[in-house]
């Protein structure tokens, strides 16, 4: 190809720019943007000369090492990494040449990572493999909801298709690896989260074999790709309305409540709380956090149940003894004579027993004051042995509603 040629292969960063997943989760501040980054640069290395200088290779190690803190599933890019090899070597002793290097610098990387979780949960496996324990059929309805109802995505994988097809063999490898990286997705059971977030190394893949249409521009005509990128930006286009739709709600009232909760925790100098969802108050607060859910406390993660389900000894909260406890309420029915809340199982649990109500004590009720699709209310205990002035709760504009202390969020 000449210079001009070249350009067209640019037609993946436009892609890349008008991808759903690519734009919500650069927004949100999680880890996602960082390690399809360290994702790239790792499968990059698997296509450097097998003769290096030291310093590079050692970089290289750091990277597979960062890559592992980010993500679970990260030891995968060893498999790809694999048939990568054999795919760019056709030979296997040349193939293992290639490989065997990267292989040391990510398992020296990696034991890291596994003396630490051995130091915290005296298991080599993450803790979050016992709190949310995988579900192969729940993994592989996410792959399908990806494929038929994510339009994005299988446009998306039909574009690498056509790039793999009219491409080089790098974009059939790009391809392959895109498939292959379906496979954890299904491992872990899938997600909950918007916009496909552990189908997004798969999709950067595709991206990296969808510039192999740049062929088609060079064999046929440019009015081509450009009717394939014309058709992807429209489909992507309606795909991210609706995300910023989701996102201006839900990120508007979780940050909101979130916020509050910091604040509260705070203004009020407690030492340690108990919550379903850490968030930012792990970030922000130097409270010690009894985490309900269990994705951070081995003897939840490994009690009986599943996520938000788990069937740990009521006893394990009493004796910590959390100065406050927040329980959220998706939704609050209120006839008049009583109040229920509906509340995941594991925090409904606490909420019914006897013990709870004779060790800690309701002080208000947070909720949205307007309408969402994610309404989250949330009662906030405190221990009785952890009294709360009563001059903050004064200026905190509690007022009753049912015999609810509540207090509303406005927009």
């Amino acid at each position: 190809m000449n210079n001009n040629d070249n350009r067209w292969a640019l037609s993946s960063g436009v892609l890349a720019v008008l991808l759903p997943s690519y734009i919500f989760y650069a927004s949100t501040g999680m880890e996602q943007m960082l390690y399809i980054l360290l994702i790239v640069l790792c499968t990059e290395a698997f296509y450097r000369p097998t003769k290096t200088e030291l310093r590079p290779q050692f970089y290289l190690a750091l990277l597979f090492s960062a890559a592992a803190w980010l993500r679970p599933e990260t030891p995968f890019i060893m498999v790809i990494g694999a048939i990568q090899c054999w795919l760019i070597e056709k030979n296997i002793l040349l193939a293992i040449k290639r490989f065997s290097p990267m292989a040391c610098y990510f398992t020296l990387g990696y034991l890291s990572l596994l003396i630490i979780r051995w130091v915290l949960f005296n298991d080599v496996l993450p803790n979050t493999y016992y709190a949310k324990e995988p579900i192969i059929s729940s993994g592989i309805s996410y792959i399908y909801y990806a494929l038929i109802e994510q339009y994005f995505f299988s446009a998306l994988l039909f574009l690498a298709s056509l790039g793999a097809f009219f491409g080089t063999a790098f974009h059939r490898q790009m391809l392959i690896s895109g498939l292959l990286w379906l496979i954890p997705p299904v491992i872990e059971g899938g997600d909950w989260m918007l916009s496909l977030r552990f189908l997004m190394p798969s999709m950067t893949f595709f991206l990296l074999a969808s510039s192999g249409i740049s062929a088609i521009a060079v064999k046929k005509s440019g009015a081509v790709v450009i009717f394939c990128i014309g058709v992807f930006s429209v489909i992507s286009h309606f795909e991210n309305i609706y995300l910023g739709k989701i996102a201006s709600d839900s990120i508007y009232t979780t940050n909101f409540e979130q916020a509050y909760r910091i604040n509260f925790v705070k203004r009020i100098d407690a030492e340690s709380v108990g919550l379903v969802d850490i968030g930012l108050m792990g970030y922000l607060t130097d409270v010690k956090i009894f985490d309900i859910a269990g994705l951070t406390d081995s003897v939840i993660a490994r009690s009986a149940g599943s996520l938000l389900s788990k069937e740990f000894d009521l006893d394990y909260l009493f004796k910590r003894q959390p100065d406050i406890v927040f329980l959220r309420a998706f939704e609050i029915l209120n006839n008049g004579n009583s109040v229920k809340f509906n509340m995941a199982e594991v925090e409904r649990r606490i909420m019914v027993s006897e013990r709870f109500h004779t060790e800690y004590e309701l002080l208000l009720v947070t909720a949205p004051s307007y309408e969402t699709k994610f309404f989250q209310a949330v009662l906030i205990f405190n221990h009785k042995d952890f009294p709360i002035d009563q001059i903050i709760m004064d200026s905190l504009s509690v007022e009753e509603v049912g015999n609810l202390p509540m207090l509303y969020f406005k927009q």
